[in-house]
């Protein structure tokens, strides 16, 4: 699993243009906007086997970054920041929903929000208050990996943290410069090692690192000097993306290009025993390249092109694909990237809503959905008053200002919901309210996993022009249908 959105390149995503030109075929998968935390642009960074997912959300006014966990029913959630920080990142997420990640207090730290959103500084290597750490990955065991630096010296080194032992340096292949983006279920941590300059990096390589055995060298593609290792899957297989030669390009001469020497990058699949196989380019990728960035424990591996808005999916069965042909035809989606998949098939990363950044999840067909919709009506409203409500499930709004109608599908988790309403510009007092359809009378409703369920609110307007005290039509004034829910025989 990959946590690849820092601010520079989400900056540059929501700064990108939009274009909305590939046309869908084949079996289309179903997409969440995951929207924002109120500010413009999202990206998703990693998604959970419930499907919950974290990113990072931007906010134009206030030119920062928050961390976000996403959870079906009750949607997008700040995970906050580090005192006295303002911006904070989200780039793994676990299944019992704790986020490892980063928040900038006196310098970039890596981060833990445990279940109940609470933001765990980890510290750093090296002890300094400049020092800095990031975090890209949690396994289901709390082990942690990112990298930390030290303000004195140039270069990082790839740490695995844990809440008994704080974080460890794992090492390096001989240079200045390591990071762990991503750790599987056994601890195994999947990276890259190299190093790096004062104008930056100058060299990487691929690694794994397993406890007991160490960093090993992944290698390149053929051809190729460099590779970096986005994700890893529970079998130990690797993904991540290498260089096939070096890249030489000619200038061009009045608007003609005479091409170049060399190949672009091309995504990988690592597996031990078999070594490095090359997962190949796309159409519309040729410049730039092909990254993977995750593999789930199916095989499955998601990736991007650089920027160049075509996230893909390969199998061993159907090769690389453009998630954007397997949309729904005018979805007003373009599929940037795709940063993570879990066992069931669902991705996220980024892409463009309508023109607009945002975090997104694809659910794959057939993939059994729990919904839950709520339909409000209104009873004998009062002509004179504008009765508004609000709709919530778990107590999280869905569906605002509506008189009368339906939140539509929500995708909620299994188990346990409520659902309420809240009146806008009236009070609900001067209403008698009867919840029913698949909630029990006080709200609450049981999923399993693949149900779709439907309550009812209704609200009855008590001074809706008729006598509170009717229940037939025909009674008070005439024509009018029950002012109450019934309650006996009328007066």
């Amino acid at each position: 699993m990959i946590r690849l959105w820092s601010s520079t390149a989400l900056i540059a995503l929501h700064l990108a243009a939009w274009n909305p030109t590939i046309a869908a075929c084949g079996p289309t998968y179903t997409i969440q906007d995951l929207g924002t935390l109120g500010g413009t642009t999202s990206a998703g960074s990693a998604i959970n086997a419930a499907g919950s997912v974290t990113g990072s959300s931007w906010d134009e006014p206030g030119q920062r970054f928050r961390a976000f966990r996403y959870v079906d029913g009750i949607g997008m959630i700040d995970l906050g920041v580090l005192p006295p920080g303002t911006q904070s990142f989200g780039n793994g997420i676990n299944r019992f929903g704790q986020v490892a990640g980063s928040s900038q207090a006196f310098a970039n730290r890596a981060t833990v929000a445990t279940a109940t959103d609470n933001l765990i500084d980890l510290g750093t290597l090296f002890g300094g208050v400049d020092d800095a750490s990031v975090a890209f990955d949690i396994n289901d065991r709390g082990q942690v990996t990112g990298w930390s630096s030290s303000a004195s010296t140039v270069g990082a080194h790839a740490f695995v943290w844990t809440a008994a032992a704080g974080m460890r340096d794992i090492g390096t292949l001989g240079g200045n410069y390591t990071v762990g983006w991503s750790i599987n279920e056994s601890g195994q941590i999947a990276g890259e090692s190299g190093d790096v300059g004062p104008m930056g990096l100058r060299t990487r390589v691929a690694f794994r690192f397993t406890e007991g055995v160490g960093m090993i060298r992944l290698g390149t593609l053929a051809g190729g000097t460099q590779s970096a290792a986005y994700g890893i899957n529970d079998s130990g297989q690797v993904v991540g993306e290498s260089d096939r030669g070096p890249i030489l390009k000619f200038p061009k001469f009045k608007g003609r290009s005479f091409g170049q020497l060399g190949e672009e990058p091309h995504a990988f699949l690592w597996t031990e025993g078999v070594g490095m196989r090359d997962l190949g380019g796309l159409p519309g990728c040729e410049v730039l390249g092909t990254s993977a960035k995750a593999i789930n424990n199916n095989g499955v591996v998601v990736g991007d092109c650089h920027g160049q808005d075509h996230a893909w999916r390969w199998t061993e069965a159907e090769g690389m694909i453009d998630l954007n042909t397997l949309l729904p035809p005018n979805s007003g989606w373009v599929l940037a990237g795709a940063s993570d998949v879990n066992d069931k098939g669902q991705i996220t990363g980024f892409g463009f809503h309508n023109g607009a950044g945002r975090a997104f999840r694809l659910n794959p067909p057939g993939l059994p959905l729990t919904q839950l919709t709520v339909i409000t009506f209104l009873e004998h409203p009062d002509a004179s008053q504008h009765r508004l409500f609000d709709l919530q499930i778990d107590g999280v709004t869905v569906k605002e200002k509506i008189n009368s109608g339906s939140t539509g599908p929500q995708t909620v988790s299994p188990g346990h919901h409520t659902v309420s309403e809240t009146g806008v510009g009236t009070s609900l007092n001067d209403l008698s309210t009867v919840i029913g359809g698949d909630c029990a009378a006080d709200g609450t409703v049981t999923l399993a996993e693949g149900d779709n369920k439907t309550c009812t609110i209704t609200n009855y307007d008590n001074d809706g022009g008729c006598s509170t005290s009717c229940c037939t039509p025909g009674e008070g004034t005439q024509g009018c249908r029950q002012c109450r829910p019934p309650s006996g025989e009328c007066p």
